[in-house]
């Protein structure tokens, strides 16, 4: 049988891991946007994109 402190103990290591996940994920996301966003300006600007690292994502 699991008392509440070992069920309590579960939860938080649970929600810490999964709170990582997510907060990997925002990063992602974020560095995606800024790229997608200078490559944007870059040809709002008339600026060529011409290689492969000037791609966003």
């Amino acid at each position: 049988m699991v008392d509440a402190t070992t069920s309590t103990r579960v939860a938080i290591v649970s929600s810490i891991h999964t709170n990582i996940a997510a907060m990997a994920a925002l990063q992602t996301k974020r560095s995606i946007a800024t790229l997608l966003s200078q490559q944007t300006d870059m040809i709002a600007t008339g600026l060529r994109i011409r290689e492969a690292a000037d791609g966003a994502a």
